[in-house]
């Protein structure tokens, strides 16, 4: 049963390729994108509290910014 679902949402994934925008979907634990979903919420809220004018935030976008260059396929972004 787990290699036919297994196979059955790799199918899904294939399916899913959306040529008319140029775009494909994944699938992820629904865990994982709720807590992506509320750090991305955080972030905005940050935002508009004006913690992007912190002393600290042009550090943090530069150590973030260093990761990303690491770990990003060639010329991918997330």
């Amino acid at each position: 049963m787990i290699g036919k679902l297994n196979r059955a949402m790799q199918q899904e994934v294939m399916n899913s390729f959306n040529k008319q925008h140029n775009q494909k979907k994944i699938l992820v634990d629904e865990a994982y994108y709720h807590a992506i979903q509320r750090d991305s919420e955080f972030l905005e809220i940050l935002e508009t509290c004006g913690v992007n004018h912190h002393t600290g935030w042009d550090e943090a976008v530069e150590i973030h910014e260093k990761l990303l260059a690491e770990y990003e396929p060639d010329g991918e972004e997330y």
